[in-house]
């Protein structure tokens, strides 16, 4: 028995938080692609249809001061070029000016803004004005070009404007980049939005995202990991599960051999029975059961497995088994220590399974009844191995029902499925009932970082038909 030794904090580690930011992008791609199509197309709506337009037109100039004028104004007092460049853009900006533009030019001043600015380390000045319209922000430039004189004259004299840049307009908005360019934005927030949302989907999860993570969370050995693969659904049970078969990669069936051999290196010598089970349910102990029954089989072992799952018990669908193979082995009294149950014989060679009939609370109430040991001891005696896919352990007390007839528990976890909590209340709840846990599975991990040999295992996945 391996006492139980949960580590009360999940240290951070970087790389595997990277790895699960990928990841998760990788799971939710399709969302996450739709979302920056969406951000994409709502920056090009704002920027064509909701943003209003801005055209800007600019002059650049400096001022020509005549020193021998008489200046009217005690703001012309003082140093001419510090007065200029302190006095004269409010001139161009004031109310005096607009009105000017208004009743003389008769333009169309609303909306419109009026810009001056000294251009630094020089005497030049820069006009800008920018309204909806290009052709009237240039008729604003324009039109202080030929009044500015009106109310300068009394504000800081007599000088000359002597334009270094003619008067030119913009023709595109100034506040809406070409559509590539908009595109290119959307598209980039869009990445950034989805990158943040699997960032924080990512930090916030509490599942299992690497074998590292299973193996330091609980003391219990690491037998191996199962890569998840895709399967063509399969004709017999209409369900999606790799089975072994003469057709399924070689490096696929090799992941079960070595936990066969981690399996019966745990094992004592005389050892020849033990139970599959998980925290909850759809972690896929059942594939793994009637996987490792297989393969021990084709080792040459007598091999029997039990669906011992009596809530839900799937053995025979994940087979495919039909109900002209069934040679029914039926007594209807537990009182009389007797067991009503289906066996399947020689599914494939040296292997045999046994499913409960759909009578299943009848097989509960045998075994709680304390007959598993005798049922169990006839098993012991015929087979070499006795494999049972159990009911999860958190949600039905059928693993210790027939735990405690066997040798030992392999519990099952599931990648970014599996919550940490579930694994820490499997791991006491066995330890609790005094199951002998002989370790740890990380099922259908995608987290091809945790693996330099990924490629080549997923090489053979792909080809495999089950």
């Amino acid at each position: 028995m391996y006492e139980e030794n949960i580590r009360p904090e999940d240290k951070i580690d970087i790389f595997e938080k990277i790895n699960s930011v990928l990841s998760t992008l990788k799971k939710h791609f399709l969302w996450f692609f739709l979302l920056i199509l969406l951000i994409s197309g709502v920056w090009v709506a704002r920027s064509f249809f909701l943003v209003k337009p801005i055209y800007q037109a600019t002059t650049t100039f400096f001022i020509k001061v005549d020193t021998t004028a008489n200046y009217r104004s005690k703001a012309a007092m003082g140093n001419p070029t510090e007065t200029l460049e302190a006095a004269f853009p409010a001139l161009l900006k004031s109310d005096r000016m607009r009105q000017i533009l208004r009743q003389e030019e008769k333009l169309d001043m609303s909306g419109v803004q009026i810009s001056v600015n000294v251009i630094p380390t020089t005497s030049l000045f820069t006009l800008t004005a920018n309204s909806s319209s290009s052709k009237r922000s240039l008729a604003v430039i324009n039109g202080i070009l030929n009044n500015y004189s009106k109310i300068a004259e009394y504000t800081v004299g007599d000088i000359t404007l002597e334009l270094v840049q003619e008067p030119e307009a913009i023709p595109a908005p100034i506040n809406v980049s070409p559509l590539p360019i908009t595109i290119a934005k959307g598209a980039l927030g869009g990445a950034l939005a989805a990158v943040l949302i699997a960032l924080l989907l990512s930090w916030s999860r509490s599942t299992l995202t690497s074998s590292t993570q299973l193996k330091e969370l609980v003391n219990l050995p690491y037998l191996g990991t199962v890569w998840k693969q895709k399967v063509k659904k399969r004709r017999e049970s209409g369900l999606r599960h790799p089975i072994l078969d003469r057709n399924t990669g070689e490096a696929f069936r090799e992941a079960f051999r070595v936990l066969r051999s981690k399996i019966r290196k745990n094992l004592s010598n005389n050892a020849v029975s033990y139970v599959v089970t998980s925290p909850v349910a759809g972690e896929g102990k059942t594939v793994i059961a009637i996987n490792l029954a297989i393969d021990t089989a084709d080792s040459g072992k007598k091999v029997l497995l039990i669906d011992g799952n009596f809530h839900r018990p799937s053995v025979r669908k994940y087979l495919g088994l039909k109900s002209k193979n069934v040679t029914s082995l039926i007594q209807s009294e537990v009182q009389d220590k007797t067991l009503e149950f289906t066996k399947f014989e020689q599914v494939r060679e040296n292997l045999d399974v046994i499913t409960f009939s759909e009578e299943t609370n009848q097989a509960y109430k045998y075994f709680q009844a304390g007959n598993g040991a005798e049922f169990m001891a006839q098993q012991k005696a015929t087979y070499d191995i006795v494999i049972i896919d159990s009911a999860p352990c958190t949600v039905s007390q059928d693993v210790f029902l027939f735990g405690r007839e066997t040798d030992g528990v392999l519990l099952i976890a599931r990648y970014d499925f599996t919550t940490k909590r579930q694994l820490f209340k499997a791991v006491e709840l066995l330890n609790s009932w005094n199951l002998n846990i002989l370790g740890t599975v990380l099922n259908e991990n995608e987290n091809t970082g945790t693996s330099p040999y990924y490629g080549y295992y997923s090489h053979y996945y792909g080809s495999s038909k089950a």
